[in-house]
């Protein structure tokens, strides 16, 4: 009677040896950091994109109402910090997904050459601002990580194609917009019912309206946290976007506990990062090199997360 065997594979490796993996590729493949790089150079030293008009409108107004001011005085005090320090066109650097940049929160004020703001007049300039620049900072991203996903494919049996590679960049910044709408449109979908329902437990108990509020935060995170490797498999395998969302889930709901524990160790050294780097800001070019050591750990941890999603999909489903 003939054995039945059952193919097997080994676990893959752990969160700090995929970092490592990581951050020994882009050693490899410095070239990666021409793009974060030139983004935050452009955003330290270029011309700046304010919102000074709209951000003193709405502090003058929390100010006139003297129930806001006293609740958040602490708020308004940051906004006016803000004032001043605020460019729009930190918004190329999309929020989770996007290229890393260590100006894309606020910027210096103080740098080695003078430069110069433009300013927008209204709320309506500032949201259409926003909006496009994102949606360019989203066909940005689609440029870093294919070359990203091109490096890692290049030292595995299966490498990506370079005669359509530009081809390539244009449907993956298609699928990551595409998916960047459904994602808001499905959280604002599901935000409005969750609301209301915290509002009607309101008049019957504030207990149950707290446990609703504290829930619902949790429940969106929980399901955020379902699709994080989808652009990743959009990017590397070139899946279609419901099967790139179906494919992150099972990922993350195999690998639950080291999926999490890689994300925040990933968040916590970025965060890390940012903080360090940020100190050595001097006014002078000394952030240069802040910069620079920026772009290749931020570099090195886009691509632990490509290689984390990467050794364990492949597990699921043959690879191309």
């Amino acid at each position: 009677m003939a054995k039945e065997t059952t193919k097997t594979f080994p676990d893959p490796p752990g969160i700090m040896p995929t970092i490592a993996t990581s951050f020994e590729l882009v050693s490899k493949h410095l070239w990666l950091l021409i793009l974060p790089i030139t983004l935050d150079l452009s955003l330290w030293m270029g011309t700046r994109l304010g919102a000074r008009v709209f951000l003193e409108e709405m502090i003058a107004f929390w100010q006139r109402d003297e129930s806001v001011l006293a609740v958040a005085e602490d708020v308004i005090e940051q906004f006016t910090l803000l004032v001043t320090r605020t460019n729009l066109f930190a918004s190329l650097s999309v929020p989770i997904i996007g290229i890393p940049t260590l100006m894309a929160g606020i910027t210096p004020e103080n740098t080695p050459l003078p430069t110069e703001t433009i300013e927008l007049g209204s709320m309506t300039d500032v949201a259409l601002a926003i909006i496009g620049l994102t949606i360019a900072g989203l066909l940005l991203t689609a440029v870093y990580y294919t070359l990203i996903a091109y490096t890692i494919r290049s030292h595995t049996e299966n490498p990506l194609p370079t005669h359509n590679l530009m081809e390539q960049m244009g449907v993956n910044w298609l699928k990551l917009l595409t998916f960047t709408l459904i994602i808001l449109l499905f959280l604002f979908i599901l935000y409005i019912p969750l609301l209301l329902i915290a509002t009607l437990f309101s008049f019957i108990s504030p207990v149950l309206s707290a446990i609703v509020a504290v829930m619902a935060p949790l429940l969106l995170l929980s399901l955020l946290f379902q699709l994080i490797f989808a652009p990743y498999s959009i990017i590397l395998h070139g899946r279609p976007l419901i099967n790139a969302v179906m494919e992150s889930s099972a990922v993350f709901r195999i690998n639950v506990m080291n999926s999490i524990t890689f994300i925040f160790t990933v968040a916590f050294i970025s965060y890390l990062m940012n903080i360090i780097l940020t100190a050595i800001d001097d006014g002078g070019w000394m952030m240069t090199v802040g910069i620079v050591a920026h772009a290749y750990i931020g570099t090195a941890l886009v691509t632990a997360v490509f290689i984390f999603y990467h050794d364990r999909a492949v597990l699921l489903v043959p690879q191309e």
